[in-house]
């Protein structure tokens, strides 16, 4: 029983109109709770799919739960997905069949991760950034490359095309605000390429030079830390 409770997460999710975001470490079992999906009485089985609709597990009143699949309903109201891992993350749903097919409109977001290291309110100083410019394209005189901006458990990239030593980006500036509230941003200023992670009370920053551009792979350093 010990060992069931310690690899049946208990989960954190905050809900978000219809969606349930759902964290579990890499390994250990998630059992989604189905009380309140609004399972109608009259069904012939649930199915839970997962982002791309690929079927894990199905659930049929009066036949039993198959246990080697992915994900085993123990009744209507639950099912636990098993051993997760990072490329299990995304957005699960319920799919009804009966008198018509349909999908519950709870969904859940579920996150894999090593640890819940990233799991920090909004008051909470924000993590370092790392940057990394990657030259995809390149001749005589023009390149373009993809900078990605990390954190220990998000990204963005974004594209610059640089012509003659100067470089625009493509779409603007990126942005993306993470499950914490925190804001991880990619900007061109002048002649620098930045990246910026930041919350109210906090930032750090990491740039490198236009002329990474222009160069195979280069990594920029972290210079500022605030908060």
């Amino acid at each position: 029983m010990i060992m069931l409770l310690v690899l049946t997460i208990i989960h954190l999710f905050c809900l978000t109109g219809g969606t349930s975001q759902v964290y579990v470490k890499t390994g250990e079992n998630l059992t989604l709770d189905l009380t309140n999906a609004d399972v109608p009485k009259d069904f012939e089985m649930l199915k839970l799919l997962n982002s791309s609709s690929s079927v894990l597990g199905i659930f049929s009143p009066g036949r039993e739960p198959n246990m080697t699949s992915r994900a085993v309903f123990s009744s209507a109201k639950s099912v636990t997905l098993k051993n997760l891992q990072k490329s299990d993350s995304g957005e699960y749903s319920i799919k009804v069949t009966g008198n018509k097919d349909y999908r519950l409109p709870t969904y859940y977001s579920v996150t894999v991760q090593e640890s819940f290291s990233h799991l920090l309110s909004p008051s909470d100083p924000v993590s370092p950034v790392s940057l990394k410019v990657s030259s995809s394209s390149s001749s005589s005189s023009s390149n373009k490359c993809t900078v990605i901006c990390s954190t220990e458990d998000f990204y963005i990239s974004s594209t610059f095309m640089c012509e003659n030593q100067s470089c625009h980006q493509e779409g603007g500036e990126r942005s993306k605000v993470t499950n914490t509230g925190a804001s991880l941003i990619i900007h061109l200023n002048n002649s620098s390429i930045i990246c910026n992670h930041s919350n109210k009370v906090s930032f750090t920053q990491n740039k490198t030079s236009i002329q990474s551009c222009f160069q195979s792979e280069e990594k920029g350093e972290e210079l500022i830390a605030v908060g």
